[in-house]
């Protein structure tokens, strides 16, 4: 399964480019991080992702708690993707001031074990 930037204005979704294939199924939890760095007028998206369908990831939320503020996270299993973008423009799209996420799979089943959000200058 792939998962690819999106940005949504009022009811229109905008996508970008996938980042690739993500393994969703595995029976444990594991690590999705999305680095966003802003620009003029293309955002760019970086994802750290569980990419590896024959092994169980380990990852703990202490494991979260490091690895979520390092600069380049490394976890066994993850790999850390290249940046794909989508074109924002703040004045017309509006400010970015939310973080959410969304599947559109009624049948699946997701626990959000985590989610944090940082604001670099």
């Amino acid at each position: 399964m792939g998962f690819s930037p999106a940005k949504r204005v009022g009811s229109t979704i905008t996508t970008g480019t996938t980042f690739g294939t993500v393994n969703f199924h595995c029976t444990a939890p594991s690590f999705l991080f999305i680095d966003i760095t802003v620009g003029s007028p293309n955002y760019s998206l970086r994802a750290f992702q569980y990419n590896n369908s024959s092994a169980t990831p380990a990852v703990t939320e202490a494991n979260f708690a490091v690895e979520s503020l390092a600069t380049i996270p490394a976890a066994t299993n993850h790999t850390y993707v290249a940046a794909q973008t989508i074109a924002v423009n703040e004045a017309t799209d509006g400010v970015f001031d939310h973080a959410c996420a969304w599947w559109d799979q009624a049948g699946s089943d997701v626990d959000l074990l985590h989610l944090r959000v940082f604001k670099l200058a």
